[in-house]
């Protein structure tokens, strides 16, 4: 174990290693067994119609956006940047000592790279804002073999750190604990390697994850679970599968990580929950880059006496181990083996993928890259950065209505060229859409939110007593930022449920408006159920009329 640093002389409620910066020139998830993954807080029921009533009641626990909301543009990538706060606890101190600030940083630039990676669909930059090494753990958050309880502490915990203005230089976006400590999960599995909640960027009280470090590898978990605070929930999920089909188990947000894809480590599902949250006005806190960071390590960690192929066994698997040195030809670069120098002469390794870190020397003039030996000059040229372009727009997708005035999107793709090697991704409008079938539907006294309402009379909901439900939209009570979620009252009750997430696009907001749901936002659009337009219904009930058709009608009524 390496010996602790000596700690500062501060009073004791700051008895913490601050790293000042530098000015440069940005349901808790729990993961067990050996890389494997699972969600807490998932519900995933097991008939259909449960799953989508509890998909659309999780999505709307995100947070309301913080700030002005009036900075978020629809359908518009924009450059984001997550200002994070790092905090290392005691187990780390004493396991790292000196060179604890290097493994931290090194870790996120790891996990840096991986956001960097086009497959995000999003400008997404990590950024270091200000680190805290807890020296001594009375003064740190309480952290135990419970991972959700960890959790509770460590957000309550990082408040006090946290400035409330997002331009002050030491405010952050989200923090992040690591500890050497094993920790829990749900049903007693103690195999954890991370937990956080989901959705919850902007939320100061929320916006917190917790990583047990196992060397380079919890580089992976971080981004894991910053992918989770981002709203990302794993790949094999209900919703992802739903729209995507299976998607293996080599992205990030695998729930079982087995290794990961680098040409293409986020799976669509994961990018179209990021780019949801940006674009709803959810991740609004990102907007504005860090006044100043920490510079993250550039070069390979392999070629540091930190990562050295016994420390990186000591850092997995524990202190007492070291690399083995019989290690097969097929197994170098590709497999970590470690053993013990006690009586059991057993090498060990973990499911899945364990490779040798990335720059690890593997023979003469050899340096282990991405799980292959190659020459060292190979693996140190450096690749031409190559910012990312704007394909031509697509064609127009289907409309959503038949008539009523539906929606029809375009979008196009940063692939003209695409990034590659840590360069920018495209910024811009990258989806536009128009009204389509603005006629009007024949008169069937049904509004389009009712027909949506009333799909849900086919699954049989009962009451107490065994009467099947009907139901009608919810229109009282629902909040403006709602009010494009599908929102149903059992008719003649006060029961009701929010069966999904977004109402079709060109579904009105409400009964007293014309503003129409366009992706589950509010937009202006007129008696023409045109996106947009000013044309209003006048005193007599005319669309973009004058007011000068109305007819007086007069004569008595006769009661029976």
């Amino acid at each position: 174990m390496l010996p602790a640093p000596a700690a500062p002389r501060w009073p004791p409620l700051l008895l913490l290693l601050l790293l000042l910066l530098l000015p440069l020139a940005r349901g808790a998830e729990v993961e067990t067994g050996e890389g494997q993954r699972q969600e807490r807080g998932d519900n995933e029921e097991d008939s259909e119609e449960e799953s989508q009533e509890e998909e659309a009641e999780g999505a709307s626990e995100l947070p309301p956006p913080l700030g002005a909301t009036s900075r978020t543009k629809r359908f518009v990538s924009e450059a984001r940047f997550v200002e994070t706060l790092l905090v290392a606890d005691a187990s780390m101190a004493a396991f790292y000592g000196a060179d604890l600030q290097n493994h931290i940083l090194t870790l996120m630039s790891v996990a840096a790279r991986i956001y960097k990676h086009p497959s995000i669909k999003n400008s997404i930059n990590l950024m270091v804002v200000k680190v805290l090494i807890v020296e001594d753990e009375k003064w740190g958050p309480e952290v135990s073999d419970n991972g959700g309880l960890t959790l509770r502490n460590f957000c309550n915990w990082q408040r006090r750190f946290n400035q409330p203005s997002d331009r002050h230089p030491e405010h952050y976006d989200t923090a992040i604990l690591l500890t050497r400590q094993n920790f829990c999960g749900q049903e007693g599995l103690c195999d954890t390697l991370g937990v956080a909640d989901i959705g919850t960027i902007c939320d100061p009280n929320k916006s917190c994850s917790v990583i047990e470090d196992e060397g380079l590898q919890a580089a992976h978990t971080l981004a894991h679970e910053l992918g989770h605070v981002l709203s990302m929930p794993h790949d094999d999920s209900k919703p992802c599968t739903r729209l995507f089909g299976p998607m293996g188990k080599h992205h990030v947000m695998a729930p079982l990580f087995v290794h990961l894809n680098q040409t293409l480590p986020w799976s669509p599902c994961s990018a179209m929950y990021l780019t949801e949250l940006l674009d709803g006005g959810h991740g609004d806190c990102l907007l504005d880059a860090p006044a100043a960071a920490l510079p993250l390590p550039t070069g390979l960690p392999g070629r540091m006496a930190l990562y050295q192929l016994d420390q990186q066994c000591r850092q997995i698997f524990g202190p007492d181990f070291r690399h083995c040195p019989n290690t097969s030809a097929q197994d170098v670069c590709a497999q970590l083996w470690c053993h013990t120098d006690g009586a059991e002469p057993l090498c060990h390794t973990k499911n899945g993928s364990l490779p040798w870190a990335d720059g690890t020397p593997c023979g003469p003039g050899h340096l282990c890259s991405e799980g292959s030996c190659l020459p060292e000059e190979e693996v140190e040229r450096p690749k031409p950065v190559v910012d990312g372009g704007w394909a031509p727009w697509g064609p127009w997708g289907e409309c959503s209505r038949t008539c009523g005035g539906g929606v029809q999107f375009s979008h196009r793709e940063c692939k003209d060229p695409e990034p590659q090697n840590g360069g920018r991704y495209c910024l811009g409008r990258r989806a536009k859409y128009q009204s389509c079938h603005t006629e009007e539907c024949p008169p069937d006294g049904k509004s389009f939110r009712e027909q949506q309402c009333e799909k849900y009379n086919a699954y049989n909901y009962t009451d107490m007593d065994g009467n099947l439900l009907q139901w009608v939209p919810k229109y009282a009570g629902v909040s403006p930022r709602d009010r494009c979620k599908l929102f149903c009252r059992a008719r003649g009750r006060s029961e009701f449920k929010v069966f999904e997430a977004k109402v079709i696009d060109g579904t009105l907001c409400g009964p007293e408006t014309l503003a129409i749901c366009v992706r589950g936002q509010c937009v202006k659009a007129g008696c023409d159920h045109v996106v947009d337009s000013p044309r209003k219904l006048d005193k007599c009930g005319v669309c973009g009329g004058k007011g000068n058709s109305c007819r007086k009608v007069s004569g008595s009524l006769t009661p029976t």
